[in-house]
């Protein structure tokens, strides 16, 4: 029998795996005699850790070479798309002559395709729509002026007969004096029309001077004074004590005022409506509010479309044609201004107007103001105060203070 024993040989620093042979011969004569025999497995070790060297090798290269396959087919796929996403940023930026190589003939170059097709046929819609807003406004613009002589003949017959109502009995004066309320308002729309169609052709613009803006405020409220006496609503103007100058177009910032305030005393119920005036360093904020019937979050968003109404079945009480609210938003962005508004049912409606004292100042941002709504909540919350800023109130053309506090 044969016996086997693996062992470790010390011939290097850890040893050299070998085995053991062991067996027993046993003769009549000589008696039993152990047999040993030792094999070292060197070679056999050798050739192990060559083969694992040789395995580690072709798994470093075949993760590289797998590594650069996946690498190249990705790119060979993201590649395409990345520009196809970068036309498409292009489009949403305003550009919409963008278009991608079609340089595939796989799914990726139907993708290619497919975008350049959807970009010229959206290319084309624009233009058709661009055509067919400028060919509207065209024709308002037409329809308005071509309206003007007719309307203005209509105006002079209306005035001939308003003059001797008091000759007429009582029918027919009532009948001269509904035609001349609504020739007025007739000929009110046709001016606002024309405005809304210079605004939509980008031929407003600004005639800036040098002004104290409370005049044109003022002017505003003596305008519709009649109209808030015949409605029974008290009109309350807070303005500052001292002069405050402003580049503007007063002509435009006497309408804004006046579209307000004829909007307030519609919905004012007969409560005051007031009119107050805040003002520092680069800003003034124009308020305008009443504690009328007041309208939802949803009507509020609506508050500037072209005749919209709150509530349909009111009267235009103050003879408005519908774009007032409309005109206010444009006249004030073309100042770089803006307009905001809160309003809650009972509590009533507050207008923020917001200006920059030179339109030409790039700097001023709504966070400058000195006066503006509590962004954590809808509810009627200002942040900042009335009058002049206590900081002093600083001439943006010399650069000196003009006064100290109120």
């Amino acid at each position: 029998m044969i016996y086997y024993q693996p062992v470790r040989i010390p011939r290097t620093s850890g040893g050299t795996p070998g085995a053991v042979l062991g067996s027993v011969i046993s003769s009549n004569n000589m008696g039993s005699l152990e047999v040993f025999a030792l094999y070292s497995y060197q070679s056999q070790q050798q050739a192990l850790s060559q083969i694992q060297i040789n395995m580690l090798m072709v798994c470093v290269a075949l993760s590289v070479l797998i590594g650069m396959i996946i690498f190249l087919v990705m790119r060979s796929v993201i590649t395409p798309v990345r520009r196809v996403a970068l036309a498409t940023e292009i489009m949403a930026s305003g550009t919409f002559d963008a278009r991608v190589t079609v340089d595939r003939a796989d799914e990726i170059g139907v993708l290619q395709k497919s975008f350049n097709e959807m970009a010229e046929s959206l290319e084309n819609q624009i233009e058709e729509l661009e055509k067919a807003g400028d060919m509207q406004r065209s024709f308002v613009s037409d329809v308005s002026h071509e309206l003007r002589t007719p309307v203005t003949t209509m105006r002079m017959a209306s005035d001939m007969l308003s003059m001797h109502k008091d000759e007429y009995d009582a029918t027919t004066k009532r009948t001269v004096e509904l035609l001349d309320g609504q020739i007025r308002r007739f000929q009110e729309m046709l001016a606002d029309l024309l405005e809304i169609s210079r605004f939509d052709a980008g031929y407003a613009a600004l005639d800036l001077v040098e002004a104290d803006i409370r005049e044109p405020i003022e002017q505003s409220v003596e305008a519709i004074s009649a109209i808030a006496q015949t409605k029974h609503v008290p009109l309350d103007v807070h303005m500052p004590n001292v002069e405050v100058l402003v580049r503007i177009d007063t002509r435009r910032i006497s309408r804004v005022v006046r579209n307000l305030l004829a909007n307030a005393i519609d919905f004012a119920e007969g409560k005051p409506v007031e009119v107050r005036l805040a003002a520092n360093q680069r800003m003034v904020v124009i308020s305008v509010r009443d504690y009328g019937v007041g309208m939802t979050s949803e009507q509020c968003s609506r508050m500037f479309d072209r005749f919209w109404r709150a509530d349909p079945s009111r009267a235009r009480t103050t003879g408005g044609t519908g774009l007032g609210m409309s005109i206010v938003l444009a006249d004030t962005k073309l100042h770089h201004g803006d307009v905001a508004v809160r309003s809650r049912l009972g509590e009533g409606t507050w207008f923020l107007v917001t200006l920059p004292r030179n339109p030409d100042d790039a700097d001023c941002g709504m966070n400058n103001a000195p006066i503006r709504f509590a962004t954590d909540g809808d509810d009627m919350r200002v942040v900042g105060g009335f009058g002049v800023a206590d900081n002093g109130f600083v001439d943006y053309l010399t650069n000196k203070p003009m006064v100290e506090g109120l």
